[in-house]
């Protein structure tokens, strides 16, 4: 296992370099750049040159790749156009508002979805219910944008329950945690609703498959009823393929929070990417890429090693005994 770990963090530096070279040229063969984005657009030319002079814009674009790559390996992503301040201390500053939207909306994700798929496979010979399964598709096939404009109108406008944006009441002096609950309601809910599907209908699958199993058959022998059946048994053997979606979904979910930031006025990573994209901030929309692609890929780590502690039988510990 300490070999397998030790093998995918050496994996780490190699896979950020890659979403790193790609999301450069990317971001310097789009029209327009940084230097009109700081002078404006009837900017004169001492001033273009001053301004490139002063943020090493002036000098070739492999040289200016060099650097940055060498510097971001090290962790240090350059100083933000924008904020004027270095790039790791504003995503850390914004880092809490987005986990607070998607830690949450990932775990209700799993809790419901799984729910759904667990009740829509019957016992053998029954028919199946697929309105659950198919009311979270039809979520799923929403856009984001769509459903948490969908909840503010019914939630917030018509009813007046929840608030609309940010994450705090301004009036407060002090923090309030009911109060940040109460805006968090409605963007948890839009980014749940979106991500319920992919856990509902991928558990339902693998179970629709492991009920039919012979170790079913013998714990319905020995008196254990269907549901307690599919609930000790089945739904441990279940859990590995909806692991593995869940896993590669990690970066999925800071996109989709792109949408709900903005609807909601959240001051999370997605509000801010977008805000230097459109300015061009270079430094800072490459340092919140290569931060977004980093989690995905601790996310997938961890996913394997639950995997594995599901069941040991997993290719981690083949990959070991053949090492020896």
């Amino acid at each position: 296992m300490s070999r397998y770990i030790l093998r995918r963090l050496l994996q780490v530096p190699l896979g950020l370099a890659i979403v790193g070279s790609l999301a450069f040229l990317l971001m310097h063969l789009a029209p327009g750049g940084p230097v009109t984005a700081l002078s404006g657009e009837y900017a004169t030319a001492e001033l273009r040159q001053e301004i490139e002079a002063r943020y090493g814009l002036d000098r070739p674009l492999g040289e200016r790749y060099l650097a940055w790559m060498s510097a971001a390996l090290r962790g240090d992503f350059g100083r933000s156009y924008l904020h004027k301040e270095p790039v790791i201390n504003v995503i850390l500053e914004r880092l809490p508002a987005t986990l607070s939207l998607v830690l949450p909306a990932a775990a209700l994700s799993l809790l419901i979805g799984g729910a759904i798929g667990l009740w829509s496979v019957p016992p053998p010979g029954r028919q199946r219910s697929f309105l659950g399964p198919l009311l979270a598709l039809i979520g799923h096939m929403m856009p984001t944008f769509w459903v948490a404009q969908g909840l503010v109108l019914l939630f917030a406008l018509t009813l007046g329950w929840l608030p609309v944006q940010g994450l705090d009441n301004p009036r407060l002096t002090t923090p309030d945690l009911l109060d940040r609950v109460r805006h968090l309601v409605l963007p948890v809910t839009a980014l749940t609703i979106h991500q319920l599907a992919t856990t509902a209908l991928t558990l339902r699958a693998a179970l629709i498959s492991e009920v039919d199993r012979p170790y079913m058959t013998t714990a319905s022998a020995k008196g254990l009823d269907f549901p307690r059946a599919r609930r000790s048994h089945a739904l441990v053997n279940a859990l590995q393929p909806v692991l593995a979606v869940l896993g590669g979904r990690i970066g999925a979910s800071f996109v989709g929070a792109i949408a709900v930031e903005t609807v909601f006025a959240l001051p999370g990573l997605g509000r801010l990417i977008v805000s230097a994209a459109i300015n061009r901030d270079h430094p800072l929309v490459l340092g919140i890429a290569l931060s977004v692609c980093a989690v995905a890929m601790l996310g997938n780590l961890l996913t394997d090693l639950a995997m594995n502690r599901i069941d040991p039988r997993m290719a981690i510990d083949r990959d070991e005994a053949h090492a020896t």
